[in-house]
C-alpha cells in the first residue's frame, strides 16, 4: 500500500494529544444530592452500567482508532494494480441514414452512447480515438483517456445529411492501427458489410421504416405541366398520400401503393395559368428520416436571350441564331445608337462601333483597323492557313469555349494579325497566330474577337460552326450555377456575373452570409438539406436571385443499405501486451470505518450517561 498524500499522516499527532488529555483529566466527580435516603432509594431503579474503568478504556480505544482512521483517510492510501492498457480506434458512421429514429433516439445517438460506455469501462491509462465518417471523414478524438472529456467532446459531434466515405475512414483507422498493432478497431454503422476483417462491427439498424421522394422532374406539354416524381419505401410495403405543390400552393394529391424497396413513379398532369417557378412533391408520415419527405424543383424562367446581329451579309449567323430555341434575334445592317442597349449579346460582323455597349456580351467578327479594345492591337490581313485549337491554358473559360471542338479540316484564306493581345486569351489559332480570342476580365462584359471573315473560311460548312457558336453563347452568358438540384456533400461553384458587386447566400435554415469570391468564383460545400438562395447585386441597383435544392443522397434514404467489405491489414510481427500499474485508491474504506467508529463511540457514551 502507498499513500498519495503522505502529509495526511500528520493527523496522527492527535494520538499523543489524546493520551495527555486522559492522563491529566480528573479521576473524581462531585455529586450533590438532596437526601441520602432518596439517593439510596433511587439506585434501585438505575440501569446497570458498565464499570467505569472498563467504559473509559473502550471510549479511549475508540477515539484512538477514530484519529488513526481520519489520518489514513487524509493520506489517501492506495494499492497498486496491474492491468492491460488498451487503445480503441472507433469509426462512427455519420451519414444521413444514421439519423433514422427509433424509440426517440437516432442510430447516431445510440452509437455515441456505446462510445461513452466503452470510455467508462476501459482500464485507466487506455485511450480512445474516434473517427467521424461522413463524406469527408476526420479524426474527431485522438488518444483521449478521460471518460468525462470523451463524453463532453462527443456530445458536440453531429450527424450529417450526406453520405459516408467509409473507404477513407478506414484508411485513417489503418494509419492509427499501424502505429499500434494492438489497438482494437470498432465500427458503428447501419450498413451491412460483405465482410469485416480484424474489425468489430456494430450494426445500429433497428426495425425502422423510411419513405422518400428521390427526385422530381417537370416539363410543359400541350398547355399543361407534367410532373413526375420517383418515390420509394424501405422496411415495409404501405400506401402513402403524396401532395403536389406548384408555386407554393397545393395543386393535387394522390395515394400511391409502395412495395418494399421498389422505386415507383408518381405522375401528375395539371393545367396552370401562370409561369411555374417551383414544383414540390411531399408526404406527411412519421417515418425514420424526415429530411427526404419532400423534394423541391426550381425551374428557370423561359426568357430568351436577346441577340443583336449587325452585318451586311448575315446569312450564316442569322440562320444559326434563328434555329436556336433560346434566342430572340434582331438583325441590322448598320450601327444605330438606339440599338446599343437592351440586348444580351451584340454581334458586330465586319463593323466596329465607335463605342461598345456596356449591358451585354460583345462579339467582334473581322474587326477593322480602328478596333482597339482592352489592350488589343491588330494590323492588316495576312495569308491564312488551317485552324486549330490553341494550347489549353487551364481556365474554365477555355474549356467552355473549346468543349467538343476538333477543327481537323477548317481553314481560312486570310485573317488579321494580332500585334498585341492585351487582356485576351487565345482560343483558336490560324497556323501559329491567334484567330479567336476571349477577354479574361472577370468584372467586365465578356468579349470575343474573331480575326477573320466567315466568308473567307469553310467554317460555316462544318458542324463545328454550330458547336463553336453554342460554346461562344455559353461563355458570353454565364450562369450563376450549373443546375438547380444537388446532393448534400457536393461542391457548388457560384459564378459571379459580369458587373456583379456582391454575393449573398441564404442557407436552408435562413442563415445569410456575404462571401468574398476569388477570381470571379465562390465554391461552397452543401452541408444541409433544403432550399438555398443566391443573390447577386449590381452597380445599377439591380439584383438577380436564383434558388436551388439540395437533397440527401438517394442511397441514404435506404436505411438498410449494404457496403463492400472492410478490413484492417495486420503485420505478422510479434507483439507484446502492454501492461501498466495503476493506483486503486481505498480512502473511501477508511472514511466508512471512521463513520462506524464515531457511531460506536456515541453509543458507548450515551449508555454511560443515560
Amino acid at each position: 500500500m502507498i499513500f498519495l498524500n503522505i502529509l495526511g499522516l500528520l493527523a496522527l499527532i492527535g494520538i499523543p494529544i489524546l493520551i495527555i488529555i486522559y492522563i491529566i483529566k480528573s479521576k473524581y466527580e462531585d455529586h450533590k444530592v438532596s437526601s441520602t435516603y432518596i439517593w439510596k432509594l433511587s439506585r434501585k431503579f438505575q440501569k446497570k452500567r458498565l464499570p467505569r474503568r472498563f467504559r473509559d478504556m473502550i471510549l479511549f480505544i475508540l477515539q484512538l482508532l477514530m484519529i488513526a482512521a481520519a489520518a489514513f483517510m487524509l493520506a489517501r492510501p492506495a494499492i497498486m494494480e496491474q492491468g492491460v492498457v488498451e487503445e480503441h480506434i472507433i469509426v462512427v458512421d455519420a451519414s444521413a441514414s444514421m439519423q433514422a429514429q427509433a424509440d426517440g433516439m437516432s442510430r447516431f445517438d445510440r452509437a455515441l452512447s456505446m462510445v461513452h460506455e466503452t470510455a467508462k469501462t476501459m482500464f485507466e491509462g487506455s485511450t480512445i480515438s474516434v473517427i467521424i465518417a461522413d463524406d469527408e471523414p476526420e479524426c474527431y478524438i485522438e488518444k483521449m483517456s478521460s471518460a468525462s472529456e470523451i463524453r463532453a467532446t462527443m456530445n458536440t459531434a453531429q450527424c450529417g445529411y450526406g453520405g459516408c466515405n467509409m473507404e477513407k475512414a478506414m484508411e485513417l483507422a489503418q494509419s492509427m492501427y499501424d502505429a499500434n498493432p494492438l489497438a482494437q478497431v470498432t465500427v458503428y454503422s447501419d450498413k451491412e458489410f460483405a465482410f469485416a476483417e480484424n474489425v468489430t462491427v456494430h450494426n445500429m439498424a433497428k426495425q425502422e421504416w423510411n419513405a422518400a421522394v428521390l427526385s422530381v422532374d417537370a416539363f410543359a406539354q400541350g398547355g399543361k405541366i407534367v410532373v413526375t416524381g420517383d418515390v420509394v419505401c424501405y422496411g415495409k410495403s404501405t400506401g402513402i398520400i403524396f401532395t403536389l405543390e406548384i408555386n407554393g400552393r397545393v395543386s393535387d394529391a394522390q395515394l400511391v401503393e409502395l412495395e418494399d424497396s421498389v422505386s415507383t413513379q408518381v405522375e401528375w398532369n395539371v393545367s396552370v395559368d401562370e409561369a411555374v417557378s417551383t414544383v414540390k412533391v411531399s408526404f406527411d408520415e412519421a417515418d425514420a428520416i424526415a429530411a427526404d419527405n419532400s423534394y423541391t424543383l426550381f425551374r428557370e424562367a423561359a426568357d430568351p436571350n436577346k441577340v443583336l446581329l449587325v452585318s451586311e451579309y448575315p446569312l450564316f449567323l442569322q440562320k444559326l441564331f434563328e434555329a436556336m430555341d433560346d434566342c430572340e434575334l434582331t438583325v441590322a445592317s448598320g450601327i444605330s445608337a438606339e440599338q446599343m442597349s437592351g440586348f444580351d449579346v451584340y454581334v458586330f460582323d465586319g463593323k466596329t462601333p465607335d463605342a461598345f455597349p456596356t449591358d451585354g456580351a460583345i462579339w467582334v467578327i473581322n474587326p477593322d483597323e480602328k478596333f482597339n479594345q482592352r489592350g488589343m492591337e491588330i494590323s492588316d490581313a495576312i495569308k491564312g492557313s488551317y485552324m486549330t485549337v490553341a494550347d489549353d491554358n487551364g481556365t474554365e473559360e477555355f474549356a467552355k469555349l473549346t468543349n467538343g471542338l476538333k477543327f481537323d479540316k477548317i481553314a481560312a484564306s486570310k485573317f488579321r494579325q494580332v500585334v498585341k493581345k492585351g487582356g485576351f486569351d487565345v482560343i483558336l489559332k490560324c497556323g501559329e497566330l491567334p484567330a479567336l480570342l476571349a477577354s479574361n476580365d472577370k468584372q467586365d462584359n465578356k468579349m470575343l474577337v474573331m480575326m477573320f471573315d466567315l466568308h473567307d473560311t469553310n467554317l460555316a460548312m462544318h458542324g463545328e460552326f454550330i458547336l463553336l457558336v453554342r460554346n461562344m453563347m455559353s461563355f458570353s452568358l454565364p450562369k450563376m450555377i450549373d443546375k438547380r438540384t444537388y446532393n448534400v456533400g457536393e461542391q457548388v461553384t457560384v459564378t459571379m456575373l459580369p458587373k456583379s458587386r456582391q454575393l449573398v447566400t441564404v442557407l436552408p435554415d435562413g442563415t445569410e452570409s456575404s462571401p468574398v469570391p476569388e477570381d470571379g468564383k465562390h465554391t461552397m460545400k452543401l452541408e444541409k438539406c433544403g432550399a438555398y438562395t443566391l443573390m447577386q447585386s449590381f452597380d445599377e441597383g439591380e439584383t438577380k436571385t436564383i434558388a436551388f435544392y439540395a437533397s440527401i443522397p438517394s442511397s441514404e434514404s435506404n436505411i438498410f443499405g449494404a457496403e463492400d467489405g472492410i478490413k484492417i491489414r495486420t503485420d505478422s510481427v510479434s507483439t507484446q501486451v502492454q501492461t501498466e500499474e495503476t493506483e486503486l485508491e481505498i480512502w473511501k474504506l477508511f472514511a466508512i470505518v471512521l463513520l462506524l467508529l464515531m457511531l460506536a463511540e456515541w453509543v458507548v457514551y450515551y449508555r454511560s450517561q443515560f
